[in-house]
């Protein structure tokens, strides 16, 4: 596209899709990201539900180590992938993140896998998107994480659209099909 979704990772910036349509079985959540400042966890997105905290939410630390969690209301289980260290906040990334089953979630790193969620932990209702921050529970903005940087060509899908073989990141404009519940080329 011809420009990208700026957050300065102040409280109440970001983007939040309330009602994506994802409620059961498998999707797939991507994008392409680029971090210009670190304070902490900091999500690029979640999906969750309004009443709990986030099923699944990834982000980039203030230590360069990607993390990943699934939650659920009894606890949480997370991956990080710590060899992401030599990332510079100048580089952008492109993310995906593949629910197989209830309890397996694949994590891909520029087309490449990366780990996987097997938590069960890991919700099946995850019918609310955020981009930028994740929500907490009893309205706690202190810790919503909020993302510093650029996000482009967010797409949700309700369906698998990569298997730990890999695959080549489109580095054009995603364009919606029958699977696509949530596209935002992020342009204006």
């Amino acid at each position: 596209g011809s420009g990208s979704l700026y957050l300065d990772g102040t409280t109440g910036t970001g983007i939040s899709v309330p009602d994506t349509g994802i409620t059961t079985g498998v999707y797939t959540a991507e994008c392409w990201w680029k971090q210009t400042n670190r304070t902490g966890t900091d999500r690029i997105f979640a999906l969750g539900d309004a009443a709990n905290p986030p099923g699944m939410s990834c982000g980039m630390s203030n230590t360069t180590t990607m993390h990943f969690y699934g939650n659920s209301n009894s606890g949480s289980d997370s991956n990080e992938q710590t060899n992401w260290a030599t990332e510079s906040t100048t580089t952008w990334r492109h993310i995906a993140i593949c629910r197989q089953s209830d309890n397996t979630t694949n994590v891909y790193d520029g087309g490449v896998y990366r780990g996987a969620l097997t938590s069960s932990y890991v919700r099946t209702i995850e019918d609310r998107l955020m981009i930028g921050f994740r929500n907490t529970v009893g309205g706690n903005s202190a810790d919503d994480q909020f993302f510093t940087g650029y996000i482009d060509e967010f797409r949700l899908s309700d369906s698998q659209r990569y298997t730990t073989s890999g695959f080549t990141p489109s580095t054009t404009a995603f364009v919606p099909d029958a699977n696509t519940k949530v596209l935002l080329h992020m342009d204006n």
